[in-house]
């Protein structure tokens, strides 16, 4: 008996078989379809026979021996090559979904720098806080006496209300990044001119605001972002309605609208 193995050695398990052994053996490989996507366990054992064969039959007649089979359906091979594409893109993903802090304040951070100053900063957590307003105010002076009611208000708030007044300054390129308020911002622009891009806008159109310009956030998971995208400094100042005890502003991921615009 002599072995001559592929790619490794005979283990010591391995055990001479008679000529019957050897051609039940043979003939239970043949009715094997080992397919080219079969992957086996353990060597390939080529073994070749002595006793009433000769030379020819012994070189003709060989048996291979396996251990434990593996089948690999096309749902596998399908899942290992699309498998790297899927966390590749679940990595991409995760990056995007970052949240979009604003730009630093001030130094050792590298400009540009957004300086926030809260006007009742004198004030515990930099703000005033109201119990429920239920409020409805008119004025009916009007050059015309046919026209009455020409000016109303009505605010009307469930629960404490936390009401904040802040001075945003913008260096050139400054942003606020992608974030939220639980409650409505009356802003205006008092120094140069901010640009404001809307989370929910698919063509993410940029809206230009000067000095004296007002305009609107309604808060209330609305997304946002103002930045300076001027040669010169900008300044706004916001007065903003909140729920009493939460945070005045929620960090928020790019929306997917406006990639590139942080």
């Amino acid at each position: 008996m002599r072995g001559v193995t592929e790619g490794s050695s005979i283990s010591s398990s391995w055990q001479p078989v008679t000529s019957q052994q050897f051609s039940a053996r043979a003939e239970a490989s043949s009715e094997k379809n080992l397919s080219l996507d079969d992957h086996f366990e353990g060597p390939f054992l080529f073994m070749g026979m002595k006793g009433n064969l000769n030379n020819n039959q012994n070189k003709k007649m060989k048996t291979l021996s396996v251990r434990k089979p593996i089948h690999r359906s096309r749902f596998r091979r399908a899942l290992l090559l699309i498998g790297p594409a899927l966390v590749i893109v679940a990595a991409l993903t995760a990056v995007s979904a970052r949240a979009t802090p604003a730009s630093p304040s001030g130094p050792p951070a590298a400009p540009p720098y957004l300086m926030t100053e809260f006007i009742l900063s004198p004030l515990p957590g930099n703000k005033a806080t109201f119990d429920e307003i239920d409020l409805y105010s008119r004025w009916d002076i009007n050059p015309s006496p046919d026209i009455t009611y020409f000016w109303k208000a009505r605010v009307d708030t469930k629960g404490e209300s936390d009401l904040y007044v802040v001075r945003n300054t913008f260096d050139p390129g400054a942003t606020t990044g992608w974030h939220t308020h639980p409650g409505p911002s009356l802003i205006t622009v008092t120094v140069g001119t901010i640009t404001a891009y809307d989370g929910d806008d698919p063509s993410c159109t940029p809206h230009l605001y000067s000095a004296n310009s007002t305009f609107i956030d309604p808060g209330g998971g609305h997304v946002h972002l103002l930045r300076n995208e001027s040669g010169a400094t900008a300044v706004t100042v916001a007065v903003q309605l909140v729920p009493a005890g939460f945070a005045r502003r929620i960090d928020k991921p790019n929306p997917g609208y406006c990639l590139g615009i942080n």
